[in-house]
């Protein structure tokens, strides 16, 4: 349903609500037009199949909405005349330079004021846009749709939302359609959001064990801390710093205690600590005379 709504409304894009035009003195009368319904005809006898397959048993449905969407009168006269063109090729290249022209118009407004920007949004990726013109508004129009998206992923990166996977998916399909540079920014920001998911994973299952006793690093904090220390941003290295406060320092002070004195070698979850504390130049009062000590055997 969606797709004939998409459809219906990017079909009849030129097309007002009232159809028809005024009357002439009764000896010069011409049957009134109704140009949704001629538009309806024409695209059964012109249009796709897909087109025609769409839009086959949904007359009344797809008229309804071609009479539903507003348009100038001289852009209903455009549309018109194109009905009148004597062959499909000539009504289907005057219907697309009057998308064009649309288009266009709709896009400088939507980048200006943000007014029917999804619409836009829409026939900027589903079209088939072949003007110049129209296909550098069209990336403008995904540019601003990127830098929007990167915008709203920020939240759902820091506070580990699954959902960003998702929409990171959409992020960097638009992306690759507009430049390898914007591919590459949008790769970054999935990898931080990425990140952040397995940044908010490590994190619940070292205050799981804190609460019962376990004295162990959790292979989640492993994962999160490899992701964290590949990226280069502020964000991933504030975020390593905090996962490895947990991970390492925190749960540190409850395994080293327990096994540091008494250990005859330097046994794993002692030397997972230790060479995290040395890896990420981290410091304790608590743990690092306990550090000092496992380094007899682990260092």
């Amino acid at each position: 349903m969606d797709k004939l709504r998409i459809f219906s409304s990017s079909l009849f894009s030129c097309l007002v609500v009232a159809c028809s035009g005024g009357s002439e003195p009764a000896a010069q009368a011409a049957p009134p037009v109704d140009l949704c319904t001629t538009l309806f005809d024409k695209t059964m006898q012109c249009g796709t199949a897909e087109e025609r397959t769409l839009i086959s048993n949904r007359k009344e449905t797809t008229i309804k909405g071609c009479k539903e969407r507003h348009r100038e009168p001289e852009e209903e006269k455009a549309e018109l005349a194109c009905t009148l063109k004597p062959n499909c090729d000539d009504y289907l290249t005057c219907r697309r330079e009057l998308g064009t022209a649309q288009l266009k118009k709709e896009a400088e407004l939507a980048l200006k004021t943000g007014e029917n920007f999804e619409r836009v949004f829409d026939t900027c990726k589903k079209g088939d846009v072949r003007d110049d013109a129209a296909k550098k508004l069209c990336v403008d129009i995904f540019k601003q749709a990127i830098a929007t998206a990167t915008r709203e992923l920020a939240p759902l990166r820091d506070s580990g939302d699954i959902t960003g996977s998702s929409k990171c998916v959409s992020l960097q399909t638009l992306a690759e359609r507009v430049s390898p540079e914007e591919k590459a920014a949008a790769d970054v920001v999935c990898k931080e959001v990425e990140a952040g998911r397995r940044a908010k994973e490590a994190l619940d299952v070292v205050d799981s064990y804190l609460k019962v006793g376990v004295k162990e690093v959790p292979v989640e904090c492993d994962m999160a801390l490899e992701d964290l220390e590949k990226l280069e941003s502020e964000w991933a290295k504030t975020r390593l710093k905090e996962v490895a406060a947990r991970c390492i320092i925190d749960l540190g002070n409850t395994i080293l205690p327990a096994k540091v004195k008494k250990m005859l070698i330097c046994e794993y979850q002692v030397e997972k600590v230790y060479k995290a504390v040395k890896k990420y130049s981290l410091s304790d009062p608590t743990l690092d005379p306990l550090i000092a000590k496992a380094a007899k055997k682990c260092g």
